[in-house]
């Protein structure tokens, strides 16, 4: 066992099944009262990079957490979806594009307004569409590689974005 994220600790003072006070704050959380088991698992996210004439598509954040700053088109990835499900629904509601998800860069774990989270950074291809910002994206950008901005709003979509650069390289 090792000690539960700080964001469990906070948030799950009591089994969300009969009500019980947690007393542990362990991974899991064990109800004493019912044997329920709360597990401190990441929720997995995306990160999205498309790539056009040497350049990647950036998105200014719209909304907390990390407004104003630089992300990639991404996000949730919903119970009910695959990775590549995901990335095709985030994509088209951010930007409004059709992509197709080309590869796996990497992944890293993170927190989302302290919640942990797992980002699992994919290479994506324009399909069909017309570019537009929307949901929680103010405006997007095309970026060239050598000029990637420093404020962007995660350190895991920033280390996806150094990967794939360094992916990039080495072809």
């Amino acid at each position: 066992m090792s000690l539960i994220h700080p964001y469990y600790q906070a948030n799950y003072n009591f089994c969300p099944r009969c009500g019980a006070k947690f007393l542990a704050k362990e991974t899991p959380l064990q109800c004493q009262n019912c044997g329920f088991e709360v597990y401190a698992n990441p929720a997995p996210t995306s990160a999205v990079i498309i790539e056009h004439n040497g350049k990647i598509l950036l998105a200014i954040r719209k909304n907390d957490p990390q407004k104003g700053t630089w992300d990639t088109p991404g996000g949730f990835i919903e119970p009910d979806e695959s990775l590549e499900e995901s990335v095709i629904r985030e994509v088209k509601e951010e930007t409004g594009l059709t992509v197709k998800v080309i590869g796996y860069i990497a992944s890293a774990p993170c927190d989302y307004d302290q919640k942990p989270t797992l980002t699992i950074g994919v290479y994506a291809q324009i399909v069909s569409g017309t570019m537009k910002p929307a949901d929680d994206v103010a405006s997007l950008h095309w970026v060239s590689l050598d000029e990637i901005p420093d404020n962007i709003g995660f350190d895991s979509v920033r280390m996806v974005i150094e990967k794939f650069k360094t992916q990039q390289k080495n072809k």
